[in-house]
């Protein structure tokens, strides 16, 4: 169950950092746009 709990522990850890480097490029990609405008 430890290992179960590891696991799952980095998983959410990548799917967050997935996410938010995500995120951060839409942002920056849309930040650029409006400030080019």
């Amino acid at each position: 169950m430890q290992d179960f709990t590891e696991n799952l522990n980095d998983l959410m850890f990548q799917v967050i950092q997935a996410i938010r480097c995500t995120y951060v490029s839409d942002f920056m990609s849309s930040y650029r746009v409006y400030a080019g405008l």
